[in-house]
This record gives structure tokens, C-alpha cells and sequence, in this order.
């Protein structure tokens, strides 16, 4: 992942060497973009911070964002660090290496060249567009053109991977939140990713405007769906028309906005 800023043979006064000190300290606690959180797991140290934020020279925040741009290992229920295109270029490879796990030999290879379209949903992508929402885990899903006459019956599969370090730390869960996984999920050294599938009835060689219509008129259909008595009985396209879904890739069209619509 590589660095937004970069000040090589930057020089530093005295005052900003001590300003380093002081924030390279506060980044092991309360990194750029991780601030006011009531859940960090150091909660000493936000409770003093709060109402309140250090200020630093120019010189001083740009090596610090260098420096702690993947470090943080806090716990959050939420991050509010802005998402980048280092990001998003991290859950491309995430989503390469749960295509590459999807297709293989003895999993279903018959998909392995019919995939067209993976998007980042929910409140990660609508984080993306707004910067306010804040990340709880990522949501990826990748989209496959459809077989001919053939039944996907994969509809309910969901991986998680680690997104690694990264200034969005880690996920923090309540003390009685249960799952078969979460073992599993607390040695992440980073946030959790979610990697689902879905097909469209599109051709494998469709346009990338045919797969946005596609991708946008499931939607659309998840949208009209009439509230049920439990959410959880909600289709999943309902709960993704409810915030927002950015293209990862294919690569020209990163960061297309396929939902919400204008």
C-alpha cells in the first residue's frame, strides 16, 4: 500500500521535530483519520481527547500520515479514516484472491472467465461517497455473467478475509456478540471483509454499460420490495439499495457510482 504523501529530504525545525515526537505517539493510540471513536479500545485516551484535537504544521501532518498510513492495530466499532484509492486497490486483490478461490479446480471453474463487475456495498461504499458514515467491515461483491440454463445456487455464500493493517484498524465486537467465526475474526490484523457473489443475466462479454443497467435494475428491484415483518427475511438486494455500491473493477471504471442513482 503505498503512501499518499511523500516529503523526501523534508527539513524540520525544532519545533516540528518536537511536534513529531508528540504525534508519532498519538498515532500509536489515535491514528489520522480514527478520532472521537467512544469505542476505541483505549478509552483513557480518547475520553481526554474529546472536544478536542492537537494541531500540527503542514510538514509535521504530512510525514505523519506517511508514517502511520498502515500501523494502527486500535479496535473500533467504527472508522471514520477516509477510503482512498490504496483502499480500493486493496480490495481488488482481496476480491482477485476470492475469484481465484471461487474457481478453482474442484470449486466451480465453469465461472473463472465469466466474471464481470466487483463493487464495494453498503455502508463502505456510502462512507465513500459521504465521508461521515463510518466503516463497521467491507462488503464486496463480485458479479458474474449468468449460464445459460444454468441454476447458481451459490447466492448465500460469504467469505471473510482480512483487510490487514490499514489506518481503519480493526473490528471491535460487543461483549456478547456470538459467532461460530469470531475466534477466527479477532486475529484479523484488520478490518473484516465480507466477499459475496451474485450472477447477471448478461453475456460474459458485456459492455461495462450493460452490466452497470444489470447490477442497477437488481437493485431497483430490491428497492420496490415491500417491507417484511422480520428484516431478515429482507432479499439481499433490498439491504443493498439502501445505502450506496461503487464499482472496484474493472479498473477504468473504479469508483463509478452504480447506486444510488442521480
Amino acid at each position: 500500500m503505498t503512501a499518499i504523501f511523500t516529503r523526501d529530504g523534508d527539513r524540520s525545525s525544532r519545533g516540528d521535530r518536537r511536534d513529531d515526537a508528540r504525534a508519532r505517539r498519538d498515532a500509536r493510540r489515535c491514528p489520522v483519520g480514527i478520532q472521537h471513536d467512544p469505542a476505541l479500545t483505549d478509552d483513557t485516551h480518547a475520553g481526554r481527547r474529546q472536544g478536542r484535537e492537537r494541531r500540527y504544521s503542514p510538514g509535521t501532518r504530512r510525514r505523519l500520515v506517511w508514517q502511520t498510513r498502515a500501523v494502527t492495530s486500535l479496535a473500533s466499532s467504527r472508522s471514520y479514516a477516509p477510503l482512498s484509492d490504496a483502499h480500493l486497490a486493496r480490495l481488488s486483490e482481496l476480491a482477485d484472491e476470492d475469484h481465484r478461490h471461487f474457481t478453482r479446480p474442484d470449486g466451480h471453474p465453469e465461472y473463472r472467465d465469466r466474471r464481470v463487475s466487483v463493487a464495494l456495498a453498503q455502508g463502505g461504499a456510502l462512507h465513500l461517497l459521504d465521508g461521515t458514515t463510518g466503516i463497521k467491515d467491507f462488503d464486496v461483491w463480485t458479479f458474474y455473467a449468468a449460464i445459460p440454463d444454468v441454476r447458481f445456487p451459490f447466492g448465500q455464500r460469504k467469505r471473510h478475509l482480512d483487510f490487514g493493517p490499514s489506518e481503519h484498524g480493526r473490528n471491535l465486537y460487543p461483549p456478547d456478540f456470538k459467532h461460530p467465526q469470531l475466534k477466527r475474526w479477532l486475529n484479523f490484523s484488520g478490518r473484516k471483509v465480507d466477499m459475496m457473489v451474485r450472477i447477471l443475466p448478461v453475456a460474459s462479454s458485456a459492455s461495462q454499460e450493460a452490466v452497470t443497467h444489470a447490477i442497477r435494475a437488481w437493485l431497483h428491484q430490491g428497492a420496490r420490495e415491500p417491507r417484511r415483518p422480520s428484516d431478515g427475511d429482507m432479499p439481499s438486494n433490498w439491504w443493498l439499495a439502501q445505502k450506496a455500491l461503487v464499482v472496484i473493477d474493472p479498473l477504468p471504471n473504479r469508483n463509478l457510482i452504480v447506486w444510488p442513482t442521480a
